[in-house]
């Protein structure tokens, strides 16, 4: 069973109280690279779970949020030789002294916590071993309300010293305790950083191959998206440990826009493509009031959705700023010759 350890005395003024020999390791933002552990510039060894419509390109780019806190192990002693922490910890008590004012705080917490350096002892003897951590918080002055508030760790209390929150702790071999604790609404902005809201191409009818798939002028043109998801509900859910956060977007109305033509389409109408008998009022049509002979490729047709999104998770939830999204389909223009053969 893993155990708790807390530093009580000084660390009721400074509760993140420094290794003797060490420096606490330096919190930069994380790398984006899966795995790996913790580096002079950041700390970047958690994974984040995604599932629904997430962009696996975007999830390989977008830095993951920082943690609010993490388990890393003692940079010295050895924190794989249980025996060597054990000794460490108590000359480190000892060496304050006996007086109530100059160590007494921590000689009693040596004296009020002795089962747990046992414990990995016994463990480290019997099992595959023991790895020693301590935890470390962003920003390293946390306040311990909020150290505990956050997840990251619990109260202890002794004599002379109040509640301070637990700070060492004993696990299974280059096993951390827990997962690094992420704040819910930074999780939820990063699951909307990497939603895959996918840009509206859009497609045409009529097109007249014979003149490069162009549409005619003043003639009604039907639109629509390539991909329905373009204009579709998207849902992304991030989860690191226990703490899951689900993002929902929603499509607005698609606007299309051309130096010769332009509409405003509902996504049911955005998404209604053409087929013979199917009425025109049920589509999203543009009349171009021009022919593009004189602009190469055609028109520049662009389509833009607005998406609105909100996000639960944790207790919490909230909405974010609006997003658009857009893409740009060029459309040729031609017109239809008749030859008149008879008057009457």
């Amino acid at each position: 069973m893993r155990t708790w350890i807390g530093l009580l005395g000084a660390a009721a003024l400074a509760w993140t109280l420094a290794t003797p020999g060490a420096a606490h390791a330096d919190l930069a933002t994380p790398k984006g690279a899966a795995g790996g552990g913790e580096t002079d510039d950041g700390y970047y060894a958690y994974a984040i779970k995604l599932t629904g419509d997430y962009s696996v390109g975007l999830a390989a780019r977008v830095p993951r949020p920082a943690p609010k806190c993490w388990w890393t192990e003692l940079e010295a002693p050895d924190p794989h030789n249980a025996v060597e922490v054990k000794d460490w910890f108590f000359r480190f008590m000892a060496s304050h002294g006996p007086s109530s004012a100059g160590g007494g705080p921590y000689y009693m917490a040596a004296s009020r916590y002795p089962d747990a350096f046992d414990d990995a002892i016994e463990q480290d003897e019997v099992g595959d071993g023991v790895t020693w951590y301590k935890l470390v918080t962003n920003p390293q002055n946390m306040p311990a309300d909020e150290v505990v508030a956050s997840g990251c760790t619990t109260m202890t209390g002794g004599p002379m010293v109040g509640n301070v929150p637990l700070s060492y702790r004993f696990g299974p071999f280059q096993t951390p305790p827990a997962e690094p604790v992420i704040d819910v609404r930074m999780l939820a902005e990063y699951a909307y950083s990497v939603m895959n809201l996918v840009r509206p191409e859009l497609d045409w009818n009529p097109k007249i191959s014979a003149q490069g798939n162009a549409a005619l002028v003043n003639l009604p043109t039907w639109m629509w998206v390539r991909d329905p998801e373009s204009v579709d509900t998207r849902s992304v859910t991030a989860s690191v440990g226990d703490v899951s956060v689900t993002v929902t977007a929603q499509p607005g109305t698609m606007r299309v826009r051309s130096e010769a033509g332009s509409a405003v389409c509902s996504p049911d109408r955005a998404t209604t493509t053409y087929s013979p008998g199917r009425e025109e009022s049920s589509a999203c049509t543009v009349s171009f009031s021009k022919e593009s002979y004189k602009v190469r490729g055609g028109f520049a047709v662009t389509a833009t959705v607005p998406w609105t999104a909100s996000w639960t998770g944790g207790g919490e939830g909230d909405t974010f700023p609006d997003r658009t999204v857009s893409e740009t389909t060029y459309v040729p223009v031609s017109s239809s010759q008749a030859l008149v053969t008879e008057v009457n």
